[in-house]
């Protein structure tokens, strides 16, 4: 179960960074 767990969280934390890549760093800095 803890390796679902972070496997998810690692899939979460990399579609967030490809997200705030895609869009403007200001945007990312204000959130």
């Amino acid at each position: 179960a803890i390796f679902l767990r972070m496997y998810g969280l690692l899939r979460v934390a990399f579609y967030l960074k490809q997200f705030s890549i895609e869009s403007p760093p200001n945007k990312n800095s204000c959130l």
